[in-house]
């Protein structure tokens, strides 16, 4: 499905034959009946066009399936990804968010009954922290409001007691890669008080430091902001938006970067560690995400 075509298309007189329709039977289905694997649709969030073989020959290593993966280009930036094995599929949108080339790559699985043109790509999930927030523990309903001023709220990483592992509030959250990342959440308690809390992302890939969008860098944006080039303007949407998986004080554990299994341009999208010179030939370890 090549959406340029079809939009070029449309400028186009049709002739008397391409102008008719064939109806099809309504128990027509969107795969063969014997074709039982497991579709998921991504795309590539970069205004310019990727590399549909590069980005094969890198992605295969990375998801690194115990099963046959099939991937197939679609157009701008778009690519279909046939899995057979289920494991597979779970563990690959478990690990999300994943970039190509520090470049956010968003997936989406497909429902069995489900056509390409029904799709929608504009949700991915990260882990997000919330820090600022009065909180000793948090209760039952404070995560879903948070999270749902973010993004749509999935789950928070709480004890039973609500209780969290360093003073952030940790959550995940599908964000929708339309719309700005969300800097701050403010939150106004009985008494008139309100508490600001600042938002920052886990393995957050490039985003555009003028107007906080994840399709683009600034180079590239549109929004025509006055601080570029201006050694002195504050940056609206910098590094600080970045976050590391948090860890209890006192703890010697931590993530590990694999160089030796994977190489290329391809990745689990990285936190800090990305700013490194060595951070695109190595993957983050996402088997404990």
């Amino acid at each position: 499905m090549d959406l340029d075509i079809v939009e070029l298309l449309k400028s186009f007189p049709l002739t008397e034959e391409e102008q008719k329709i064939v109806v099809l039977p309504s128990d027509v289905k969107p795969r063969h009946p014997l074709d039982n694997g497991i579709y998921v649709l991504g795309r590539v969030l970069n205004r310019r066009r990727v590399n549909p073989d590069a980005f094969a020959r890198s992605i295969r290593p990375a998801f690194d399936c115990f099963q046959p993966l099939n991937i197939k280009f679609l157009s701008r930036n778009k690519f279909l990804f046939r899995f057979t094995h289920p494991g597979d599929v779970n563990r690959v949108l478990n690990a999300a968010p994943w970039h190509y080339d520090r470049h956010l790559l968003v997936l989406q699985k497909m429902e069995e009954d489900q056509w390409l043109g029904d799709v929608v790509l504009d949700f991915c999930p990260f882990y997000v922290q919330i820090h600022n927030l009065p909180y000793l523990s948090y209760p039952q309903e404070i995560p879903k409001l948070v999270g749902d001023m973010i993004g749509k709220f999935i789950r928070a990483d709480l004890s039973p007691q609500g209780l969290s592992i360093d003073a952030s509030l940790r959550l995940r959250v599908a964000i929708d890669v339309k719309h700005p990342l969300v800097r701050v959440v403010k939150l106004e308690f009985s008494d008139g008080k309100v508490f600001t809390g600042f938002v920052k992302y886990e393995k957050l890939p490039v985003f555009c430091s003028d107007c906080g969008l994840l399709d683009h860098i600034s180079e590239d944006c549109d929004s025509g902001s006055t601080s570029r080039g201006m050694i002195s303007a504050p940056v609206e949407y910098g590094s600080w938006l970045r976050a590391k998986p948090p860890k209890a004080l006192g703890s010697s554990a931590n993530r590990r970067i694999r160089s030796s299994q994977y190489g290329g341009k391809f990745a689990p999208a990285g936190s800090d560690e990305e700013e490194g010179p060595a951070f695109r030939d190595v993957f983050l370890d996402n088997d404990q995400v």
